[in-house]
């Protein structure tokens, strides 16, 4: 991953425009921390997500940029200005005290984890040390509860692949199976008329009339993984890991 990615704006927690998830109807599970507060995770995507995103503080809703999709017509643009880049990836949250000590025996919850470019330096920095962060435990210390400002050090025990905790196997099918759509959730492409009603705050309908023909999408998409790969960026908007691939990658 490289510095071409470290800018862009910090998404506020409290976003209320997503509030369930697209598994079976579950309530969507953040992951956030109080300040003071230190947890332990491991980030299970391969890569991160990478959504365009457009966010209204004043309807408090967000949406992925339309503007490469319609040859320019974006209300976003209009409304907000640039879009900035917001990350997200899937993580394994161990439960522990409220010191960051994991509690025995292992219990974990599958989470989303939204970000910025601040965030994703810091993980940057510990993947290019560190090697593939699915084999990392991070220690994440919160410095700031309304802006999510944290502190993120590598561990050396990664409690999931731990033959002694004996969990590897439970965990790795829970993220298989309770993993969220990051692209529906973060990276979903609207048509211009429901973007207008979206940051105007208005309800959409399930199913959109006017949403983009999916060629268009897929171009959009297509042209927009190109920029990553000039950019030397080691993020792929929507690529998903296979999971046999994965427990394979990490035996």
């Amino acid at each position: 991953m490289t510095d071409s990615t470290s800018t862009g704006h910090e998404v506020p927690w409290d976003d209320d425009s997503i509030k369930t998830s697209p598994r079976g109807g579950r309530d969507l599970e953040k992951f956030r921390l109080d300040e003071g507060e230190t947890a332990r995770i491991v980030v299970l995507d391969e890569n991160a997500y990478l959504s365009m995103t457009h966010y209204d503080p004043e309807s408090k809703r967000y949406a992925r940029c339309i503007r490469d999709v319609t040859g320019g017509n974006c209300p976003g643009c209009e409304k907000t200005g640039d879009p900035r880049q917001r990350f997200g990836a899937n993580v394994v949250q161990y439960k522990t005290t409220k010191a960051g000590e994991p509690i025995t025996p292992y219990e974990w919850t599958v989470k989303l984890w939204t970000f910025g470019p601040d965030k994703f330096t810091q993980l940057r920095a510990i993947k290019k040390e560190w090697g593939d962060l699915r084999k990392v435990d991070l220690k994440v210390l919160c410095k700031s509860t309304q802006f999510q400002e944290m502190v993120i050090t590598p561990l050396r025990n990664t409690i999931w692949l731990d033959e002694e905790a004996g969990i590897r196997e439970a965990v790795a099918e829970d993220y298989k199976s309770n993993k969220f759509d990051i692209e529906r959730i973060i990276g979903k492409v609207y048509s211009v008329t429901d973007m207008e009603k979206l940051l105007a705050g208005e309800e959409l309908d399930k199913t959109p009339e006017n949403a983009p023909p999916p060629e268009v999408v897929e171009q959009a998409v297509a042209e927009i993984e190109a920029e990553l790969q000039a950019a030397e960026v080691a993020t792929s908007p929507g690529e998903t890991v296979d999971f046999d691939d994965l427990l394979e990658d990490l035996a």
